[in-house]
């Protein structure tokens, strides 16, 4: 009987040889999948911290701004007070033919004297 030598693999978290027990298997155990997965997972959001942050500090300051109330106006000193900061959107609509910053479901809109529109997103 021929029996085919089985290769060798390297786990990506430990750098230990294994030998796998599946064609696809890429860890010595779960414990290790699970550990490389976790501090993958953890590097990430550290990196994307500096972006999300702001943009969920944002967010809550315009929940908490608009309340009940579907659509509010506010001076930029009035959102600026509250922590806002202007430079962080998740995105860009066009509302009339003028270009709008959105901030998940808001819609931030700037108007006349430095005053802003601030409503929820209809869809």
């Amino acid at each position: 009987m021929d029996t085919k030598p089985s290769s060798q693999r390297i786990d990506p978290f430990t750098g230990e040889t294994f030998t796998p027990k599946r064609s696809n298997q890429r860890f010595a155990n779960r414990k290790n999948q699970y550990y490389f997965n976790n501090r993958k997972a953890a590097l990430n959001k550290k990196e994307k911290a500096k972006i999300d942050k702001p943009l969920d500090k944002n967010r809550m300051i315009l929940k908490r701004i608009l309340g009940n109330e579907t659509e509010i106006i506010k001076s930029k000193d009035y959102l600026l007070g509250a922590g806002y900061n202007l430079n962080y959107f998740t995105h860009q609509g066009t509302v009339m033919g003028a270009k709008v910053d959105c901030l998940y479901e808001f819609v931030i809109m700037k108007v006349e004297n430095q005053n802003y529109k601030i409503c929820k997103s209809k869809s």
